[in-house]
C-alpha cells in the first residue's frame, strides 16, 4: 500500500509539473493559443528584422522563407500571401540536412544559403546562396540575378558550422558525404565573398581539406572563431573529442588538450556530445547526454585552459536528471551564451509519463553550473502543449520571451510552426487573474459544471500520463465525466484569448 501511494504521488508530482510547464505558452502569439502553423517542409531557421520574423523551410524540390509579424501572424504583404519560394532550377531536389542558413546582411536583406543535388552526375551537393529583399523580391544585384551558384566543391559536403563575417562574407565548415576514389573523408572549409563568388584567396585555391578518421568518429559541430576553427567529433563507443585549426597558418594547434587532441571522456558511462560554445575568456561549454540505462542525463563540461574547471559543478561537470523521479531523456542540440548565461535547447522525453518528444530550454550559470532558478521553473522550459512529437530548429532570444522555430503536430500530419515561451509564467497569467474560472462539484460523480464570467470555446480532458481523452465544444458550460474511470484528470478550457487549466478528480 505504501508503494502505491508513493507511486500515485510521483505520478501527481509529473502531472503537476507538466502543467505548471505548460504556463510559459504565451497563448496570445499566433493563430493557436500560443503557436501558428506556416505550409510546405519544417521551419529550420529564425531571423528577427525591425521586430518582424523571417523564417526558412525545407520541401523537396524548393526552399521556402516566410515572414511573421510580432504577433506570430502571417505578413500577406511579403510575397504571396507571406511567403516565397527558392528553386534551383539544375537540381532535382533540395538538401536541407546539409545546408541550412538563413541570415541577415549589414543592408538589411535576407541571405538564405541552401544545398542541392544537381540532375547530372554524379550527385554532389552545390551550394545555393540566394539574396533577398524584405518585400520578398530578389536582390539581382547579387549573383547572377540574385542567386550564387557554387560548384567548386569535388565532393558534396554537410555543413557543421557557418560563420558571417564584418563584412558580410560567409566562411563554411562541413565535411564531405561522397567517397573520392581513394576513400578518404575531409573536413573541408571555404569561403564564398559578399557578392556571391567563390574566395581563390582563402586557404590552398579557395579551399581547405582536412583528413580525419571518418571510420571511427564523425564530425558533430564547428565553431569559428579569430581564425581558428574549434571542431567537435563523436564515435560509437561513446567517446568524444575537440581539435583547433587555425586558419591563417594552415596547421592544428598542438598546444590544444593533448598533442592538438582535447578528449571529452567520461569513465564507464557512454556519452554524446552534440553542442559546444566558447565564452569571451576561450572557455569551452560542451553538452550532450550520458546513457546509464534506459535513463539518459543531460551533462555541460566546462574547459578553461585545456583542463576541466573544477568550480564548474562537480568537479568540471554536471549532470542532470532532466524530468525530476522519471525515465527519461534529454538531448541538447544548443548551447548559446546569451545575456551571461549558459542557454541550451533540445529535446527530451519521458518513458514514464508524456512519450513524446518534447521541446526545452534549460539555464545555467557560467561560473558554477547551477540552474539559473530565475528561468522557467527551476531553470528549465519544457513544451507539453502538444501530445505527440513537436521539433525545434532554432530559435530567437528575445528580451522576456523565446520564439521557436521547426514543426508541430497537426490533424494526424505535420506543420511547420513557431512557438512562443515566457520566462517567467507570471508574465502570462497577468490577463487571467482579472477573470476566474469555477468548477463544481470536484470531485465529480457525473457532470462537472463550470462557473465563469468568460464564453469557453472547447475544453479538452487529459488523464495523469498526460494521454488527451476528449476534446468538445461547450455549449452550456457542462462537462459529462459520468463515463470516465475513476481518478485524476486535468481540464483544459479555453476561450478566445485564455486558457485555464484545472485538476478535476472523479469519484
Amino acid at each position: 500500500m505504501k508503494n502505491i501511494k508513493i507511486y500515485i504521488f510521483f505520478k501527481i508530482f509529473i502531472v503537476q509539473f507538466i502543467y505548471s510547464q505548460n504556463s510559459f505558452i504565451d497563448t496570445s502569439f499566433g493563430t493557436n493559443s500560443g503557436y501558428t502553423l506556416g505550409v510546405g517542409g519544417p521551419f529550420v531557421d529564425i531571423i528577427e528584422i525591425n521586430g518582424e520574423y523571417y523564417t526558412s523551410s525545407q520541401g523537396f524540390s524548393d526552399w521556402g522563407i516566410s515572414k511573421f509579424n510580432s504577433n506570430g501572424l502571417l505578413s500577406t504583404s511579403f510575397g504571396t500571401n507571406g511567403s516565397i519560394t527558392i528553386n534551383d532550377d539544375e537540381a532535382w531536389t533540395i538538401n536541407a540536412y546539409n545546408v541550412s542558413s538563413l541570415k541577415k546582411t549589414n543592408d538589411n536583406k535576407l541571405l538564405l544559403v541552401n544545398g542541392s543535388y544537381p540532375t547530372s552526375y554524379p550527385l554532389n551537393n552545390r551550394i545555393l546562396i540566394s539574396k533577398i529583399n524584405l518585400n520578398g523580391t530578389l536582390d539581382t544585384t547579387y549573383g547572377v540575378n540574385g542567386h550564387s551558384y557554387n560548384n567548386d566543391l569535388t565532393y558534396g559536403i554537410k555543413l557543421i558550422g557557418n560563420y558571417q563575417t564584418e563584412n558580410d562574407d560567409i566562411i563554411f565548415i562541413g565535411y564531405n558525404t561522397s567517397l573520392p576514389p581513394n576513400s578518404e573523408q575531409f573536413i573541408t572549409i571555404f569561403k564564398i565573398t559578399n557578392q556571391g563568388l567563390f574566395d581563390n584567396t582563402f586557404g590552398i585555391n579557395g579551399v581547405i581539406n582536412l583528413p580525419y578518421n571518418y571510420q571511427s568518429f564523425y564530425p558533430v559541430q564547428a565553431i569559428y572563431k579569430n581564425h581558428d576553427v574549434y571542431m567537435l567529433f563523436n564515435n560509437s563507443f561513446g567517446n568524444a573529442y575537440m581539435t583547433k585549426y587555425n586558419i591563417s597558418n594552415l596547421n592544428y594547434d598542438m598546444n590544444f588538450g593533448l598533442n592538438g587532441v582535447l578528449e571529452i571522456e567520461f569513465s564507464n558511462q557512454n556519452e554524446n556530445a552534440n553542442s559546444f560554445t566558447i565564452d569571451n575568456s576561450n572557455n569551452i561549454y560542451v553538452s550532450g547526454s550520458i546513457s546509464t540505462g534506459e535513463q539518459y542525463n543531460l551533462f555541460i563540461c566546462k574547459y578553461s585552459n585545456n583542463t576541466l574547471d573544477l568550480n564548474f559543478g562537480n568537479n568540471g561537470i554536471v549532470e542532470n536528471q532532466f524530468i525530476p523521479n522519471s525515465n527519461s531523456i534529454a538531448q541538447p542540440y544548443s548551447t548559446k551564451i546569451i545575456d551571461g548565461k549558459l542557454l541550451l535547447m533540445g529535446e527530451s522525453y519521458n518513458w514514464d509519463t508524456a512519450p513524446y518528444v518534447k521541446t526545452f530550454f534549460a539555464r545555467f550559470n557560467l561560473l558554477d553550473g547551477t540552474l539559473d532558478n530565475s528561468f522557467g521553473i527551476n531553470g528549465k522550459i519544457i513544451n507539453y502543449l502538444f501530445n505527440t512529437n513537436n521539433y525545434s530548429y532554432d530559435y530567437l532570444y528575445l528580451n522576456d520571451s523565446i520564439i521557436t522555430c521547426g514543426f508541430c503536430p497537426n490533424n494526424n500530419t505535420s506543420k511547420p510552426c513557431l512557438v512562443k515561451y515566457l520566462f517567467n509564467a507570471n508574465l502570462n497569467t497577468d490577463e487571467y487573474n482579472k477573470s476566474k474560472l469555477i468548477a463544481y462539484p470536484n470531485p465529480v460523480d457525473k457532470t462537472l459544471y463550470l462557473n465563469s464570467d468568460l464564453s469557453f470555446d472547447y475544453a479538452e480532458i487529459i488523464d495523469y500520463t498526460g494521454r488527451l481523452i476528449n476534446t468538445f465544444h461547450l455549449k452550456q458550460n457542462e462537462i459529462d465525466f459520468s463515463y470516465l474511470p475513476a481518478g485524476i484528470y486535468f481540464l483544459r478550457a479555453k476561450s478566445k484569448n485564455k486558457q485555464f487549466n484545472l485538476k478535476v478528480v472523479k469519484n
